[in-house]
């Protein structure tokens, strides 16, 4: 496994960066935090969206739009049955499984890793519906082509974005038990006739998973280094 360097210190800055993503979440109220928050949100709501749009795309549906902003986004989209229920799950699961990918780019010299960062990050510019939808999908692909070029400073960032990413794919399916008309869940629970709750479980579960994971990772980088 190639590495871009050696850092002995992966595993406390894992759990400091965890503390602070949760801290960020915790504490939204602070205006302060918030305006913080504003930096990373985008990329978050951007990994959300777009996992949406990529397996639509990937089950044969159509896309029609893709709207991005500081905290929230959507994708106006067709597709058949079972493309609809992919894609109504994605979300979630995918932004999940890219923090944890963003975290390892972090660690591995893998050229393939970033390059499907990159090509994930792109596709969405064919059906941006706005200049304000191409900022944040530009300022996005930016952050995460300067955390390359960074070196050291950008290693870290990029270890914070998982972790954030992560974090966030935990806490923000938190917010979907109090909405029974509208959401992911909701429409899964259309298309299943399962309860809407379980999807919000299995989101959680599918996050702690990846998080654990990343915490194995620095767990074991830690100890080989």
């Amino acid at each position: 496994m190639n590495t871009i360097n050696k850092n002995p210190n992966s595993l406390p800055i894992f759990i400091i960066f965890l503390i602070i993503s949760f801290l960020f979440f915790i504490l939204d109220h602070n205006k302060y935090v918030y305006f913080l928050s504003w930096l990373f949100k985008p990329i978050e709501v951007f990994l959300h969206e777009n996992s949406h749009l990529v397996m639509t795309l990937l089950t044969g549906g159509s896309v029609e739009a893709f709207n991005l902003r500081v905290d929230h986004g959507h994708v106006i989209s067709r597709n058949h049955y079972l493309g609809n229920l992919i894609s109504s799950f994605s979300g979630y699961a995918g932004a999940s499984f890219l923090g944890c990918l963003i975290y390892l780019s972090s660690f591995l010299a893998n050229k393939y890793i970033k390059g499907f960062i990159l090509a994930f990050c792109f596709i969405p510019l064919i059906f941006i519906d706005g200049i304000i939808t191409l900022f944040f999908t530009l300022y996005v692909i930016t952050v995460f082509y300067l955390c390359w070029k960074l070196e050291k400073i950008g290693q870290y960032l990029l270890r914070f974005i998982g972790v954030y990413v992560m974090t966030a794919a935990i806490y923000s399916p938190t917010y979907l038990f109090a909405y029974s008309d509208t959401g992911d869940h909701v429409n899964l629970s259309s298309l299943t006739l399962l309860p809407s709750f379980l999807f919000i479980f299995l989101w959680l579960f599918i996050s702690l998973f990846f998080l654990y994971f990343s915490f194995k990772f620095s767990l074991k980088y830690n100890k080989n280094t």
